[in-house]
């Protein structure tokens, strides 16, 4: 691991503490946050295949576009980002400030990504995207049941593998000249890019932790970080590896015994 930084190796602990700050802030609103639910309470088991489902309809759209056209996609997944930055910054900003001041610092903050991701200034983009990817994990933290919440994780960490092995993301990496076109939705620390939806359920995760008090948002942290060392370790021997499965069921599995001992 002689090629990374030490900013790397903080990464996780930088993640924790901001989902700290967040989730902090959101449950001055949580009782305004609506829950989703795809299907009614007695089917609500099947919710997280029903996401699973929808993420998979996407990422055929998206490699059906990705072998047509190579600036279409490029501009919808920086609309995505972009949209995505505006909405949760908006969201977490109207809460401590009246409506009409979020809208402008949102504003601002969109304008500044935009131009930070035009004239490639990837550290300013990189922390904007991230804070906006911890809100939106958080956002899902609140809106979802428990249940939901541990099939999702369990279940998109298992897909991240097979993405990653077999699947979409294979596709994706095969044609590495064209990997610059999914920027807008990568987050880049040091030498390494880490995708938006590995942030969100990082996020998650570690969100959902603090609904079971500070010592099981510790375990996580620490079950976290433990799992981004060995993703380091991996990333040694192999150019692209799925960043979810072992932070996240790692984490999983604990919160679990966590929640069976002490709930």
């Amino acid at each position: 691991m002689k090629r990374f930084s030490g900013l790397i190796y903080t990464f996780p602990l930088g993640l924790s503490f901001t989902v700290l700050l967040v989730h902090e802030l959101m449950t001055k609103i949580r009782k305004e946050v609506p829950t989703i639910e795809l299907l009614p309470k007695e089917f609500s088991l099947f919710d997280a295949f029903i996401f699973l489902l929808l993420t998979v309809i996407s990422s055929i759209v998206i490699l059906m576009i990705f072998k047509k056209s190579i600036l279409l996609l490029k501009l919808i997944l920086l609309f995505s980002a972009l949209f995505l930055i505006f909405t949760s910054y908006l969201l977490l900003l109207s809460i401590i400030m009246e409506l009409v001041l979020a809208l402008i610092t949102v504003s601002l903050l969109v304008t500044l990504a935009l131009l930070a991701l035009i004239y490639q200034k990837f550290e300013v983009y990189s922390s904007i995207l991230f804070v906006a990817m911890v809100i939106v994990g958080c956002i899902l933290n609140f809106s979802l049941p428990s249940l939901t919440k541990f099939l999702l994780l369990a279940v998109y960490s298992l897909f991240d593998l097979y993405s990653v092995q077999k699947g979409f993301l294979k596709t994706i990496i095969g044609q590495i000249s064209k990997l610059y076109i999914f920027s807008p939705l990568m987050i880049r620390v040091d030498s390494i890019s880490i995708g938006v939806g590995d942030i969100v359920f990082f996020s998650l995760i570690s969100s959902f932790s603090l609904d079971y008090g500070l010592v099981a948002f510790f375990i996580v942290t620490v079950c976290l970080v433990v799992g981004f060392l060995v993703n380091l370790w991996l990333l040694d021997r192999k150019r692209v590896i799925p960043g979810l499965p072992i932070p996240i069921l790692l984490s999983l599995s604990c919160l679990f015994t966590y929640s069976l001992i002490f709930s």
